[in-house]
């Protein structure tokens, strides 16, 4: 299953911080875009859920506000 979640993508853009010694600042803000596909996805996930099902995901929209927060 992890093999499915592979992105050459994702790793092209690490290698080539890595080359030019900007990995932090690379893997910074693919963490970033990460996130912020997953709030979209919440979102979307939210708008069309039952109650039971919304309180689920305002629990994951705190936790990524969390992981938000630490990576400022």
């Amino acid at each position: 299953k992890l093999a499915k979640s592979q992105n050459s993508q994702n790793d092209a853009v690490l290698v080539e911080g890595e080359q030019s010694g900007k990995f932090n600042e690379a893997y910074a803000e693919l963490l970033n875009k990460q996130l912020s596909d997953y709030q979209i996805l919440l979102q979307g996930a939210y708008d069309g859920s039952s109650q039971s099902e919304k309180e689920v995901i305002q629990k994951a929209f705190n936790q990524l506000k969390l992981l938000s927060a630490k990576d400022q």
